[in-house]
């Protein structure tokens, strides 16, 4: 299958048109090729003015995928439903806010392994569907969206494009030559060190409200992330002013500061180290 994208600033406001105004469809397309062209159809959302010029003004992120309806589960469920309907049990919300990470529960755990690591058409329905998998956990298998719920109207509107990232003190001092960037994915541990979620190349950072946060209890909460996420001894934060970055609800978290991007951060916009104890 050939697909690329092609240029175009019509005011086409049909998803078909929309659609085939963007994806070039090759003559030879077989019938895999086609199942993944119309998942990809279902899952765009009207075309918006603001969206067309987002994309013309060549965003620094990935535009098909962030304009997919990831955030609906309901989409997810009935794809999944409709080609693994003898495999699957169900497939329920499982975060905050009841919207973006689903559990599917297979029949069995063979059932699950099998589907979630060998199967490709499993992978290309969640890839359609802005996806991945996070976890599996015996007959669970745990998928998240890679562009959850926007968050820059609370970076930026309340916090002023003021976030944190905790960091070893080591890691801190080629964090101030070289910024943050989004380098090997990570894999979060529980309380006895063993991996249970897993995410793409992501930079984590914290935001706090100014006006409900003061600095006392910003270190305190920055302190507590801090022995959660690592066991090094130096432990810093730091203080980051941001602009134009989009950010993204971590909706795993059941807090309303944690947030990830996907875009590099440069050196400039860190201000100052914060010393945790």
């Amino acid at each position: 299958m050939i697909i690329k994208v092609c240029y175009n600033d019509r005011e086409d406001s049909d998803v078909d048109s929309y659609i085939d105004s963007f994806y070039c469809k090759s003559l030879d397309m077989g019938a895999r090729a086609r199942r993944k062209y119309d998942l990809l159809k279902e899952s765009l959302p009207e075309v918006t003015k603001e969206i067309r010029e987002r994309f013309i003004q060549n965003y620094k992120h990935d535009f098909i995928l962030e304009n997919l309806q990831s955030h609906d589960i309901d989409k997810l469920k009935k794809a999944l439903a409709r080609e693994y309907g003898e495999k699957i049990r169900g497939v329920d919300s499982f975060d905050a806010t009841g919207k973006t990470i689903a559990r599917i529960v297979f029949d069995s755990e063979s059932d699950a392994k099998d589907v979630a690591e060998e199967d490709e058409n499993f992978k290309n329905i969640l890839e359609f569907f802005n996806y991945f998998v996070t976890q599996i956990n015996g007959n669970h298998v745990f998928v998240e969206p890679r562009y959850s719920e926007r968050a820059d109207s609370y970076v930026y509107g309340v916090c002023h494009g003021v976030v944190y990232h905790v960091t070893s003190r080591e890691a801190a001092d080629e964090i101030l030559k070289s910024g943050l960037r989004c380098r090997n994915g990570s894999k979060e541990k529980d309380p006895d060190g063993v991996p249970y979620r897993k995410f793409p190349k992501r930079i984590y950072v914290c935001a706090m409200d100014p006006k409900t946060v003061n600095r006392r209890m910003r270190d305190e909460i920055l302190s507590a992330l801090a022995r959660k996420v690592s066991d090094a001894d130096e432990m810093v934060a730091l203080r980051i002013q941001v602009g134009g970055i989009p950010f993204y609800k971590d909706t795993a978290m059941p807090d309303r500061m944690s947030y990830f991007t996907y875009n590099n951060i440069p050196p400039q916009c860190i201000e100052k180290v914060i010393e945790l104890s």
